[in-house]
């Protein structure tokens, strides 16, 4: 029986070949680069300097006693691998999706840009496409627009940055998870 390869979406061992690859492909691909770096900053400085977030499924300030938590720091790229590496059937139970909270500066947006920065340098698996989205008034027509959703991966940041998330966080955040349930995650 011959054994199923696991996809990997994005791995910390890739970063400095990454980063050489960016180089390369900064004048090849200019206008996907002003893109981003209008939205999410230099990519390629970026990826120069990154080190990867520690996740986890339990707040660490929610548990009442040390040691009690259920589940303990793992790589993001572990979490995401998984996530990503899985199909669904089904894509309206959440299992697609995942969220990543932290407190400002803790890596988020740096995490979402480096699996961006994997696809573009086609260190992802190539029959899957990344959509990397600041939330803003247009999210949902940006999102709507999109082809081929089921093999489509978007990675929203900037929650707390959307100016109809202000005083309407539980609404915008239900609209949003509606409109990217029938993406591949």
């Amino acid at each position: 029986m011959p054994m199923v390869e696991k996809l990997t979406f994005f791995s910390p061992e890739w970063i400095t070949p990454l980063w050489h690859k960016l180089q390369d492909i900064r004048q090849k691909r200019a206008e996907e680069f002003h893109l981003i770096e209008k939205d999410f900053g230099d990519p390629v400085r970026m990826a120069k300097f990154y080190i990867e977030p520690n996740c986890q499924i339990d707040n660490p300030a929610d548990v009442k006693e040390p040691g009690l938590s259920s589940f303990y720091p793992m790589p993001a790229s572990t979490v995401v691998n998984e996530l990503f590496a899985n199909e669904y059937s089904i894509r309206d139970d959440g299992k697609t999706q995942l969220m990543l909270l932290s407190d400002a500066g803790a890596g988020k947006t740096s995490f979402l840009l480096m699996l961006k920065l994997s696809e573009l340098t086609a260190f992802w698996p190539t029959r899957f496409r990344c959509v990397l989205l600041k939330c803003g008034v247009d999210t949902l027509d940006r999102l709507d627009a999109v082809q081929n959703k089921r093999n489509t991966i978007v990675l929203l940041d900037g929650l707390d940055e959307d100016r109809l998330a202000l005083g309407e966080v539980t609404l915008r955040l239900n609209s949003l998870l509606s409109a990217t349930v029938h993406f591949k995650s």
